[in-house]
């Protein structure tokens, strides 16, 4: 799996569901931009290092240019036992992510809001929510190797089998992106 097919995936679904989500993609600064999948979106998005699953649907993302740092957003859906593999190798052994105790209330909106694409805020959530932060310092899992910024992962089962991953990070856009691994080969 290659970050090339993950955003031709993503261009595909983004194309089916160019209805409202797709008409919030505006020029105005501020402005969360959900990702058709143009090449220069699509490379902001891909210098957070998430290789998206083979077997993920619903597949959104967005990139929200602020005036001192940047928001990549990205989710996507994975059967329940797909997505506990999954987080399984971003996260290093010994470490959990945990519930939401204190969760945010309903009319919650972060600077780069998840609503930006369809979706609620994973903040919100009461049931069924784990969250952790991770950087990729040090980070020498299966798919953290490949992490390139330090990002919010939430993993949400909304209905039993089936869990939506959101990953949010702030990008400081007059940092050069690190260079690329040597090797992307998973």
């Amino acid at each position: 799996m290659t970050f090339d097919d993950d955003w031709a995936a993503l261009k595909a679904d983004a194309q089916e569901r160019h209805s409202t989500q797709m008409r919030l993609n505006t020029t105005g600064a501020g402005r969360i931009r959900p990702e058709p999948g143009t090449p220069a979106r699509a490379g902001r998005i891909r210098a957070l290092g998430i290789r998206i699953p083979a077997t993920a649907s619903d597949r959104r993302a967005g990139y929200k240019v602020g005036e001192r740092y940047d928001t990549g957003l990205l989710s996507f859906v994975l059967p329940a036992d797909d997505a506990e593999t999954y987080t399984g190798r971003l996260i290093e052994d010994g470490t959990e992510m945990i519930k939401n105790f204190h969760p945010e209330e309903k009319d919650y909106r972060p600077a780069a809001a998840f609503g930006h694409l369809g979706l609620p805020e994973p903040e919100t959530f009461v049931q069924g929510l784990r969250t952790i932060s991770l950087c990729p310092d040090d980070l020498a899992t299966s798919e953290g190797k490949y992490l390139q910024r330090c990002v919010d992962l939430f993993a949400h089962e909304f209905t039993p089998g089936t869990t939506r991953i959101y990953v949010r990070s702030t990008i400081e856009p007059s940092v050069t992106p690190p260079p690329a691994p040597a090797s992307k080969a998973p």
